[in-house]
């Protein structure tokens, strides 16, 4: 059986201060694990800067250009991210792709309901504080935010096996 290929964009931007984003995820490289446990067979193609750490994906492309990522997305099964620029660029490159690519999207401090797509799988345990900042610079959201509450992996396989791939 052909492996699943999935691109993983597992990190939002620096932020401005040049701390590491909230909208991170920090457990993926146990989510990869825990993937590659089940029946179905995976291949993991991180994408990013090349300043970013390797989750242990089987492949780390590093400054695609935007037809680099239409042709990547073309071979994908399904895309796996935070709130990042791969959500929007999979909606927005629809067309260009030629079909609709599942997705899971994990959110840890913004708000699906503004910044997501219903398309695609959002998950997120909500944050009570997150909420009195939904449009905030990044950097003030960080500050008035002590724990990120992320979801865990338990949650995010699941959104992936609803998925029936």
């Amino acid at each position: 059986m052909k492996p699943k290929r999935v691109v993983v964009a597992p990190y939002s931007r620096l932020l401005k201060n040049g701390a590491p984003n909230p909208k991170n995820w920090p457990i993926w490289s146990d989510l990869l694990r825990a993937m590659r446990k089940q029946k179905t067979m995976y291949h993991f193609i991180q994408i990013g800067s090349p300043h970013e750490m390797s989750i242990g994906a089987d492949e780390f492309c590093t400054d695609l250009s935007w037809p680099g990522l239409v042709e990547l997305l073309q071979t994908a099964d399904l895309f796996l991210s935070v709130d990042s620029f791969l959500p929007h660029a999979v909606n927005a490159l629809r067309e260009d792709i030629g079909k609709d690519i599942p997705g899971v999207v994990i959110w840890t401090i913004t708000p699906p309901e503004l910044f997501g797509y219903p398309q695609f799988s959002n998950v997120q345990v909500k944050d009570p504080t997150v909420a009195e900042f939904p449009l905030a610079p990044m950097e003030q959201i960080a500050e008035h935010t002590k724990e990120v509450r992320a979801p865990s992996v338990e949650l995010v396989l699941s959104a992936i096996k609803k998925l029936k791939l």
